[in-house]
C-alpha cells in the first residue's frame, strides 16, 4: 500500500505555479516535486496504520531553495489550494527543504539526539508537538536537504523517530 493517496501515472509535468504562488502554498504530486527538486523527493516509507500523506505543498520555490511539507494524516484533506496552512487537518508533517548551496554549520539545536538512517537528528519536545529535525546530503554537491518532521503529542516519540528512520531520499 502506498502512502501518499493521491498518486500520479502520467509522466510529470512541473505546474505553473498560481501568481500568488510566493504567498500561498499550493498542492504538488511527489513526481512533481521530484521534478522541481532535481531529485527524488524524500518519502517515509513507514507510517503507522491508518495514515496517508494527504497532501505535498510548495511553500517556497526558488533559485537557492525549495521549500515543500507533507501533511500526513488519517483523516482526507481536500484537493484545492490551501490559502492558509493553519487551517488543515494534520496529525504529522514533514518540512522537507532543499539548500542547493549547502548550509553551514549543520544542526545546532539543543534536544534529545537519535540515528536516523546514516545521520543524526535532533528531538525537540514543545508545548504541543514533538519536532525531529535532521539534514542528509542533496545528489549534487554542496547541496543538502533539511527535514524536519512534527507531530502532535498522542503521536508516540517512538513512532516520529521510525518514521524518520523509514525516509528515502
Amino acid at each position: 500500500m502506498s502512502v501518499f493517496q493521491a498518486g500520479c501515472n502520467n509522466k510529470p509535468e512541473i505546474p505553473e505555479a498560481p501568481p500568488e504562488a510566493s504567498l500561498t502554498p499550493y498542492r504538488i504530486s511527489p513526481e512533481e516535486a521530484s521534478v522541481v527538486m532535481g531529485a527524488s523527493l524524500p518519502l517515509p516509507t513507514y507510517l503507522p496504520e491508518g495514515y496517508n500523506v494527504t497532501g505535498i505543498y510548495v511553500l517556497e520555490h526558488n533559485d537557492y531553495s525549495e521549500h515543500m511539507v507533507l501533511l500526513i494524516s488519517d483523516e482526507t484533506i481536500g484537493e484545492k489550494q490551501l490559502p492558509d496552512m493553519q487551517s488543515v487537518p494534520w496529525k504529522i508533517k514533514m518540512n522537507v527543504t532543499l539548500y542547493r548551496r549547502g548550509q553551514v554549520g549543520g544542526l545546532k539545536l539543543v534536544g534529545k539526539w537519535f540515528k536516523i538512517g546514516s545521520t543524526d537528528g535532533v528531538l525537540l519536545t514543545r508545548e504541543t508537538t514533538n519536532d525531529l529535525w535532521w539534514i542528509f546530503p542533496y545528489p549534487e554537491p554542496p547541496g543538502q536537504y533539511e527535514i524536519k518532521l512534527s507531530a502532535i503529542k498522542e503521536i508516540p516519540k517512538e513512532e516520529l523517530v521510525k518514521i524518520a528512520g523509514s525516509v528515502r531520499y
